[in-house]
């Protein structure tokens, strides 16, 4: 009886003693796997290398560890062809081995197939649910962060699911590196979000951990995330070019998949940047730089947006050749990005139809059916193939006619614009005719006619000294009247004929002007100059002036200003600002009704001819600045 209970007592030890070993075993090698993965997440592959070739790749966990490898380094971006080119669902007992499984068919679905996004999602939410089984803090992290990829990757994030798994990452924060990484990440997607606010002390321990940060990866990561920043919610695109010149020079360190793919995105950004600060040659510089050598998913998206914003550029510069040839390139690009859809799933058949060729061969004897089965198939996929082929062929078609009729509508546009314009341009030189002409006819017939009247009459007075009170009144009224009318016949002809005449230029125009213009107690005009130190070319400054005049009519016939200032400023060689203010009741600016003169309209379609910008800035009962930007 006693040697039956030793027995007993012997095996419950012998067992605990084995489950203990058994337990060491485990937990050993899922420390090494975890070492494995700390490796490949901060880009030291050849270390992982290293690891898995000592471990020997037999078992289930190190082929996918060595898979997993392959993905990051990659990163779905490749010169030729793709190291990775297909995986495989596989069922395994070993928990571990099933997380990473699951994990890496993600992530494959999410940077090398197209539209197998919601494929990849759910496989990355099954490695999740079995990372929190075996409570592996390492493990989990790595599938939380390929769970934010995939929100990263989205063109519009529509819900806010993506916060669930930013507090699931943050709760399972083990190192520094994961630390730092949560904070970028944790930024990146908020800015995007607009309803989500970021505050002030994010941006600064951000700013700080640019500064301190010594791994390039997360560096560069930080100062994109800022750049995003400052570029989508503050708009102020200076700042945000400075940080994504940073991350560029930081991320064109390494030639692996994930700095590529920063560098790119980065790229674009700083370039798009340029355009809102009306920098066109900087940005279209900063585009023709980027590298389009690379293939894969995320380049031919990339490329789409690279050819989109250069064919905006050239269309806004009026360089309309230039626009076309990168519109033709970025609809290349959508086409690739179809084509490279097709083969894509062709392939995804074909590996579906092995699959599906080498159960059938397991389970067939006859060899005769086989081949009737397998000829079928075969018949049927040619079918289908040739008919998305078709389908695609006819839908590209369909697009290039499209295109081409969009094409002709803007050059009709281009072509009634020009004309528009033409017609301006000769209702301004008849104008101009016309104030000379009538100028002409005020100084040399009217105005000599009464210059001849007033002689005349003082004549005439000389002669009758004996007149009395009344007429030797009414004789100097009606002089007056004379004397006042040949000054305002005098200053009307002035008027129209005052222009830039001789060496006077724009500036000594307008302020004569202005003299001739203010009425005392009534009406006082400034010209204010800064920088018009030469003189501009006679049309320029004739158009200029012409444009002034018409201004301040305006301002004196509707107005009822009191003053009004002319600031006339030039920037180096290459700039023009021209800013007429007054302190009148103002307008609706909405409302404009062109009545005489050039008009505000006319004005400014001859501005925007010039290739500036004219802009109204007025309030009821407050005044009114017009602003004229023209390059010179």
């Amino acid at each position: 009886m006693s040697n039956l209970r030793d027995k007993k007592a012997f095996t419950i030890y012998l067992s605990w003693i084995l489950l203990f070993m058994a337990n060491n075993f485990l937990y050993a090698n899922a420390k090494y796997y975890n070492s494995i993965l700390i490796e490949i997440k901060k880009q030291k592959f050849k270390d992982a290398e290293f690891l898995i070739d000592k471990k020997g790749k037999n078992s289930i966990e190190i082929q996918q560890l060595s898979l997993y490898l392959d993905l990051i380094k990659e990163y779905g971006i490749y010169k030729e062809k793709p190291k990775v080119k297909y995986v495989q669902l596989i069922k395994s007992k070993s928990e571990y081995g099933q997380t990473l499984n699951y994990l890496n068919y993600g992530l494959y679905q999410l940077l090398y197939q197209f539209d197998r996004e919601k494929e990849a999602i759910k496989y990355l939410k099954l490695a999740l649910e079995l990372s929190e089984k075996q409570n592996n803090q390492v493990l989990k992290c790595e599938v939380l962060k390929s769970i934010l990829l995939y929100y990263n990757k989205l063109v519009n994030i529509e819900d806010s699911e993506f916060i669930f798994f930013l507090d699931e990452y943050k709760k399972n924060l083990y190192d520094h590196f994961e630390r730092v990484n949560f904070i970028t990440s944790d930024l990146y997607l908020k800015v995007f979000i607009d309803y989500i606010s970021i505050s002030e002390n994010e941006i600064i321990n951000l700013q700080n951990i640019s500064k301190s940060e010594k791994d390039i990866f997360l560096k560069a990561n930080a100062f994109r995330s800022i750049g995003l920043y400052y570029d989508l919610r503050k708009k102020k695109y200076s700042i945000a070019s400075n940080y994504y010149s940073n991350a560029i020079h930081l991320f064109s360190k390494n030639n692996y998949g994930m700095f590529i793919d920063g560098k790119y995105a980065c790229q674009i950004c700083d370039a798009i940047a340029d355009y809102y600060q009306k920098k066109n040659e900087s940005s279209i510089k900063k585009l023709k730089k980027i590298d389009t050598t690379y293939s894969g998913k995320n380049v031919i998206h990339n490329n789409i947006y690279k050819y989109k914003w250069l064919s905006n550029f050239y269309r806004d510069n009026k360089l309309f050749d230039s626009a076309y040839f990168y519109f033709q390139k970025s609809n290349y690009s959508k086409n690739k990005l179809e084509q490279s859809k097709h083969n894509s799933d062709v392939l995804r058949i074909s590996k579906q139809l092995s699959v599906a060729y080498k159960t059938k061969e397991k389970e067939l004897e006859n060899q005769n059916l086989k081949i009737i089965i397998y000829s079928t198939i075969g018949f049927l996929f040619i079918i289908v193939t040739l008919s998305i082929l078709a389908y695609q062929n006819l839908s590209k078609k369909k697009k290039i006619i499209e295109q081409e009729k969009q094409l002709e509508t803007q050059k009709l546009e281009t072509t009634l614009k020009e004309q528009e314009l033409h017609e301006i341009d000769v209702m301004l030189e008849s104008q101009e005719k016309e104030r000379q002409r009538i100028a002409n006819e005020l100084h040399d017939n009217l105005g000599s006619m009464l210059a001849t009247l007033k002689l005349n009459f003082e004549n005439l007075k000389r002669h009758d000294t004996d007149s009395g009170d009344k007429e030797a009144q009414l004789f100097k009224k009606t002089d007056s009247l004379i004397d006042e009318a040949y000054q305002k016949v005098r200053n009307i002809s002035h008027l129209k004929n005052l222009g830039v005449i001789g060496s006077e230029g724009l500036v000594v125009a307008v302020k004569k002007m202005a003299e001739k213009m203010s009425v005392l107690n009534k009406l006082q005009i400034n010209v204010i100059p800064h920088g018009l130190n030469e003189r501009l070319e006679n049309t320029l400054e004739v158009t200029l002036f012409r444009i002034i005049q018409e201004l301040c009519t305006n301002i004196i016939k509707h107005s009822e200003a009191t003053e009004v200032n002319i600031n006339l400023t030039q920037y180096g060689t290459s700039e023009l600002n021209i800013i007429v203010e007054d302190n009148g009741k103002g307008f609706d600016s909405k409302n404009i009704v062109s009545t005489s003169g050039i008009g505000l309209k006319n004005i400014e379609k001859k501005i925007e001819q010039m290739n500036g910008t004219f802009t109204i800035d007025s309030n009821i009962s407050v005044g009114t600045s017009i602003i004229i930007d023209l390059p010179i």
